[in-house]
């Protein structure tokens, strides 16, 4: 899409507009009203990471079938060409999600808000970073978005989440909501009431935005520690998360192709929605608190907040309560940029982070993180034994 398509107006209007597909089936499993059979159906949806279909609802069966194509607009050799690059710097790629990707959502005052709402569940923060990192090495790995990949599933899953999150945030909060605390993640959402001021939640300009998040922020984070990314690495990496995109429910118009558009549409996006919030704030300091207990020693404590601070913009990092650095860490980090990549520790934050992942329970009663061999051995990660 050129530029001057992504106007005010334009973007309005898919403010408004949510994922018509996915919220009708979604629709149609809450309208079945049996308690029982919506929580089975949606059980299975957070505890499975590929979908057993035959254990399905038929709607969900539908779904699933009717949106696993590719597009007819995917490149075959671009998407090869991600996942190359993703061997080569899916580590960074995968802290810089946690650093950067994370905290640039989080900054969006509505959009915080929403994930804001079951921020005080304890287990939230690590959970979204977990989650986050699995769905980028899952689309990410070869043959991903392939027939037999698990990238198409779990893009799927995702939207069927967001449809799901959609419909509980919109209806209106029973009237236990008054009297008590949710209890899980569904309550947390049922209880909240919207704005209507808000539009849609998770509309399809906020979907554009976080995409975006994966597909500019990354690469654009990787510069930022000294990659060298070329334009053919830009092009191609734009182009493999479209496509994710595309299995998450985003209209084609609201797809950037190249970086000078990507860096239009996510700065158009930011100016009309950034905001400091309490919700923005404690997300940014639940991902900090979490990158910083995942270093090996304490001492070291200093260093998310200056990562963090180094892949934002400025007045980013403000409305998120990221502390500037003192003129210590500044050395530091002047030192570090001045080294040549291959013999800077461009690679130590991603391989700690990666290797503590892999040993952490993700939750609703799934497993640890899961890192494909095909992954392992480049990256020459070494899986951890579970943390109790």
């Amino acid at each position: 899409m050129p530029q001057s398509t992504w106007t005010d107006q334009f973007l309005d209007r898919a403010r408004n507009d949510g994922d018509a597909l996915a919220d009708a089936t979604v629709s149609a499993i809450f309208a079945r009203g049996q308690v029982q059979a919506v929580n089975d159906a949606f059980g299975l949806l957070l505890r499975n990471d590929q979908l057993p279909l035959e254990q399905l609802p038929p709607e969900l069966r539908q779904f699933l079938q009717q949106t696993s194509p590719l597009p007819d607009w995917a490149v075959p050799d671009l998407i090869r060409h991600a996942e190359q690059f993703f061997i080569s710097f899916g580590l960074l790629c995968l802290a810089s999600l946690a650093a950067a990707g994370l905290p640039e959502c989080y900054a969006l005052g509505d959009e915080a808000r929403v994930l804001g709402i079951t921020r005080r569940l304890t287990t939230q923060a690590p959970r979204r970073i977990i989650e986050t990192a699995q769905l980028a090495v899952r689309v990410m790995d070869q043959g991903g978005l392939g027939p037999d990949g698990k990238g198409i599933r779990a893009a799927q899953k995702v939207r069927l989440l967001h449809a799901t999150m959609r419909k509980l945030i919109r209806a209106d909060p029973p009237p236990e909501a008054a009297t008590r605390p949710p209890r899980d993640h569904f309550e947390a959402l049922a209880f909240f009431a919207w704005p209507a001021q808000f539009g849609v939640p998770i509309s399809q300009e906020h979907l554009a935005y976080t995409l975006l998040t994966f597909s500019y922020v990354v690469p654009r984070s990787l510069e930022r520690f000294g990659a060298p990314v070329t334009a053919r690495d830009w092009t191609a990496y734009l182009h493999c998360w479209n496509v994710v995109g595309h299995f998450l429910g985003l209209r084609r118009d609201l797809m950037a192709e190249t970086k000078e558009d990507a860096e239009f549409l996510f700065a158009r996006i930011k100016a009309r929605h950034q905001a400091d919030t309490p919700d923005g704030r404690a997300l940014t300091g639940a991902v900090l608190s979490w990158m910083a207990g995942m270093l090996p020693f304490p001492g070291l404590n200093w260093v998310p907040p200056l990562v963090v601070w180094m892949l934002l913009d400025p007045p980013t990092a403000a409305v998120l309560g990221v502390p500037s650095p003192g003129w210590c860490p500044r050395l530091f980090l002047a030192i570090y940029c001045a080294l040549p990549f291959t013999v800077a520790p461009n690679l130590v934050l991603g391989r700690w982070m990666v290797t503590y992942l892999t040993a952490l329970p993700r939750g609703w009663q799934r497993g640890l993180f899961d890192l494909p061999d095909s992954l392992q051995k480049p990256w020459r990660v070494t899986l951890k034994a579970p943390l109790q």
